[in-house]
């Protein structure tokens, strides 16, 4: 049975190359163990506006 459904959006360089990857390593494990479904969507060299829309897809998917 699977728990709850989790959605990461990770932009590049918001954690830099390494904390990036030890933070999806740390989510994976935990995720893995409680059961649960997740979702990482990244988005590299960001413009301000292109962040925007993103969020707003994130919020869309949430709600479905």
């Amino acid at each position: 049975m699977v728990g709850d459904i989790e959605l990461f959006l990770v932009y590049g360089g918001q954690l830099g190359k390494r904390g990036t990857t030890e933070f999806l390593k740390t989510k994976a494990i935990l995720c893995r163990k409680s059961r649960r479904i997740v979702f990482f969507l990244f988005r590299f060299w960001c413009k301000e506006n292109y962040v925007e829309e993103t969020e707003s897809l994130v919020d869309t998917i949430g709600s479905l």
